[in-house]
């Protein structure tokens, strides 16, 4: 009995370490499609997208497109890119791949207009675009 319970208890470990990932993966790089339809089970996990990466007054923002902005993320990047005293210098507008815990179901941003947010966020500048 007592080995019985040591397994199952051993199992269930294993499975809530399995299915509850806090690590890094900067190599997957999610589609917005991905982000859109499964936000709420992403909500607590770390994810990287490519998209349109705009820091500009009252704005540090990820869009899945230049154009439509339609699908927005609120970054809060470990950079000063977002800082105030940066974007008044030097607005960003660039494609960037944005990496950070991923949260969603809240109110983020200015004025919590944002409904998910990626914070911790390591912002790359580059031409990810696919």
């Amino acid at each position: 009995m007592v080995k019985f319970a040591l397994t199952v208890s051993a199992l269930l470990l294993f499975l809530v370490s399995c299915s509850v990932s806090s690590e890094r993966q900067d190599d997957v790089v999610l589609s917005w499609s991905e982000i859109r339809e499964q936000s709420a089970a992403l909500d607590g996990q770390y994810v990287s997208l490519c998209g349109w990466f705009v820091a500009d007054r009252d704005v540090c923002t990820v869009y899945d497109s230049e154009e439509d902005y339609t699908l927005e993320i609120w970054v809060r990047p470990k950079s000063e890119i977002c800082l105030p005293v940066e974007v008044f210098r030097s607005p960003t507008r660039s494609w960037a791949k944005v990496t950070g815990l991923f949260h969603h179901g809240g109110s983020y941003g200015l004025f919590g207009l944002y409904e998910s947010a990626i914070t911790d966020a390591d912002v790359k500048l580059s031409d990810c675009k696919k």
